[in-house]
């Protein structure tokens, strides 16, 4: 009898170790392409740019747009890396009146959960591509000389999601994307670039978990 009292606490302990054991088989098993959230976003952004390389004496490029709509899909993976962060694939497009900024990124995100996990606070980075392309010129007059830039870009993002239904709630972020998108007009006088060298984006949506 005493035999089997001592044997209880062993058992115990051996049922948690398995159970520890299958939950972590069960996240390794997790294929890195498993979707954990889609999120829709929608909101306003402002880029940043520079007026550094004048060629000409094209006083109305200082007047081109540089604010806009955002609009944001971000893949959210399943899979736990370092069992706190999860990969995301993400795209955002940054409509101005005069052009548009792609942004194409994949980096990682980290969630600090609160309330019983309804309510969340995640960071991310990654690193991707920025693609920029006229829709119209920004002066009257004058030619657009490259159609469309490309570059490296670095984003980073903090929010805060909140589960309202099973699988549904909202999500409010700000984003600060880093690239380096150089588009020319041109004329007769010479020639200007507008550098695009950032933006920063602030966006309401609603997420779906799966």
């Amino acid at each position: 009898m005493m035999q089997a009292t001592w044997m209880l606490p062993i058992l115990f302990m051996s049922s948690q170790a398995i159970a520890q054991t299958d939950q972590q088989m069960a996240q390794n098993s997790t294929s890195l392409f498993s979707l954990d959230k889609l999120t829709l976003a929608a909101g306003y952004s402002k880029a940043y740019n520079s007026k550094d390389q004048r060629y000409g004496t094209v006083d109305g490029s200082y007047r081109y747009d540089n604010s806009g709509a955002a609009y944001n899909i971000n893949l959210l993976s399943a899979k736990m890396l370092a069992d706190r962060y999860q990969a995301y694939l993400d795209y955002a497009l940054l409509e101005h009146k005069d052009r548009n900024i792609h942004l194409f990124t994949t980096g990682i995100r980290h969630d600090f959960t609160f309330d019983q996990n309804a309510l969340s606070l995640h960071l991310s980075a990654g690193i991707g591509m920025a693609y920029a392309d006229w829709k119209e010129s920004p002066i009257m007059g004058f030619d657009i000389e490259s159609k469309s830039a490309t570059s490296l870009n670095g984003s980073f993002a903090m929010g805060m999601s909140y589960q309202i239904f099973e699988l549904m709630g909202l999500d409010f972020r700000a984003r600060y994307d880093l690239y380096n998108l150089n588009l020319n007009v041109t004329d007769y006088a010479g020639k200007d670039t507008i550098q695009d060298f950032g933006s920063l984006s602030v966006m309401l949506g609603i997420f779906m978990s799966f």
